[in-house]
């Protein structure tokens, strides 16, 4: 390909350091980026309240697409385009995952609401939830008495997660929301479950930011490193797996790129616009 002109990346194990933050090579590098007509556009499973501040505030930075493809947010105009969940459709999602040992959560009007019962520190270590999610979920969440409840008061919810220390009730759980339609269950760890409407998807979300564009996927550099990255990596051949990446993403990405403590922006920039970097 030429010059790319949108370079889309997932956030958390792809442009985000381990620790959580954007590096500063990264910051330089998506400026490097925006100068030489290629848009960054940060493509996660967070809602847009749980994404730092130093992207969200970012001048570089016009398209956010959150909470899995559910939400896609222009920060210039203010505006936003939803595939979120019908309500009566949430509910019966919440209600199959609250009756499993689990830790659930759900993205409603761009917040993050977990149960405050299910919060506690020993039940975040038994069902799997990694470290830095469990800071996230503690520091950057709203803190919900009853789900269903929160669910219920909404017209639609963009998202609902949880978090299993058992297996075999994760299997199960799969097995029963396969059941409710009009949903698509993804995940972006082995021990978790993302269910989302089946019009969301970080493809789809994709798909339309690049028709609101004008933009042909062949000029789309995209990359990712969890299972939930694997419908939008397949919409180009400029694919990208972090080194950190899922043996799947990486089975089926185009190239093989650095690990997320390395600088996901700066390697795009070497490889396609520097004139140091490879072409």
């Amino acid at each position: 390909m030429g010059k790319p002109k949108l370079f889309i990346t997932d956030l958390d194990g792809t442009l985000l350091s381990p620790d959580g933050s954007l590096s500063e090579d990264n910051i330089r590098a998506i400026s490097d980026l925006t100068r030489h007509g290629c848009r960054v556009v940060p493509a996660t499973g967070r809602t847009f309240g749980e994404i730092p501040d130093s992207i969200r505030n970012n001048p570089d930075i016009r398209y956010i697409i959150t909470s899995n493809g559910a939400v896609t947010y222009d920060l210039l105009s203010g505006e936003s385009f939803s595939s979120s969940m019908a309500t009566p459709i949430a509910l019966r999602v919440a209600e199959v995952m609250c009756s499993f040992d689990s830790f659930v959560g759900a993205h409603i009007d761009g917040e993050c609401y977990v149960e405050r019962g299910r919060l506690g520190m020993e039940n975040l270590r038994r069902c799997n939830v990694p470290e830095s999610y469990g800071t996230l979920f503690h520091d950057n969440t709203v803190k919900s008495d009853s789900l269903p409840k929160d669910i219920g008061r909404v017209k639609e919810t963009e998202m609902i997660f949880g978090y299993f220390g058992n297996r075999e009730d994760m299997v199960r759980c799969i097995g029963e929301l396969r059941g409710i339609p009009e949903i698509k269950v993804t995940a972006s760890a082995e021990s978790s479950v993302e269910v989302i409407s089946h019009l969301a998807g970080k493809e789809n979300a994709v798909k339309r930011l690049l028709d609101l564009l004008g933009i042909s996927a062949c000029d789309a550099v995209i990359a990712g490193d969890s299972l939930n990255d694997l419908g939008m990596l397949s919409l180009t051949e400029s694919s990208v797996a972090v080194k950190n990446a899922a043996p799947e993403v990486k089975a089926g990405a185009g190239m093989i790129g650095c690990s997320n403590a390395e600088g996901i922006a700066k390697f795009v920039f070497e490889r396609f616009f520097d004139s140091c970097g490879g072409k």
